[in-house]
């Protein structure tokens, strides 16, 4: 996949295919593609404090909303975004942490 993020592929589907075929487009690659093979984007320090600190922006406002009037299409796009968040973050770590581990193990 040429795309860091699922999020940009969907959105370029959504551009240049019609919906019957996309649903379609969609099955396939999740045939295709493990979330393994899925290319990682390795965050530096500053870009990783900068997405913790929008999920905990995130986390505080979906919390301080709770019983709000705050609609639940408005509430679930937060929850994603959020979880995405989070998850491009562990991602990241976990292959820092995999190089790390796989240089130990060359140098030892």
């Amino acid at each position: 996949i040429l795309f860091q993020d699922s999020e940009v592929f969907e959105l370029t589907l959504d551009k240049h295919l019609p919906s019957q075929f996309r649903s379609q487009t969609l099955a396939s690659m999740d045939e295709k593609c493990t979330q393994g093979e899925m290319r990682v984007k390795q965050l530096d320090p500053q870009e990783r404090k900068m997405y913790l600190a929008k999920c905990k922006e995130i986390r505080e406002k979906l919390r301080s909303t709770e019983g709000s009037n705050f609609s639940k299409k408005e509430r679930m796009k937060l929850i994603n975004q959020y979880q995405r968040m989070k998850k491009m973050i562990r991602d990241s770590s976990a292959v820092q942490i995999q190089a790390a581990w796989r240089g130990y193990q060359i140098r030892r």
